[in-house]
């Protein structure tokens, strides 16, 4: 939940600081770069503690699962079955 968070308040203050800066007229393209540059430095500076909370969650997402103990049986079934049509090959 904090990385959603945190996500929509960047984006947010990205968005902010592209319109801020195209208003200024210093053109699309470089209003697209400052929103970014200053959307990542305000969120990173101001909100470390949701960064980190982000961080921490975003790392559980992708974190490996350890195998059950039934993914081992499936893996030495498939061996053994490998190992018989080798043999058999031979």
């Amino acid at each position: 939940m904090n990385f959603i968070k945190y996500s929509i308040l960047r984006l947010a203050l990205s968005v902010a600081a592209f319109f801020a800066s195209y208003y200024v007229g210093v053109g699309f393209v470089l209003a697209i770069i400052f929103g970014a540059l200053i959307g990542f430095a305000i969120s990173y500076l101001a909100f470390p503690r949701l960064h980190t909370a982000a961080a921490a969650d975003f790392n559980r997402l992708i974190r490996r699962k350890p195998k059950s103990a039934e993914a081992d049986k499936d893996q030495a079934y498939e061996d053994q079955l490998d190992e018989t049509q080798r043999a058999q090959e031979a």
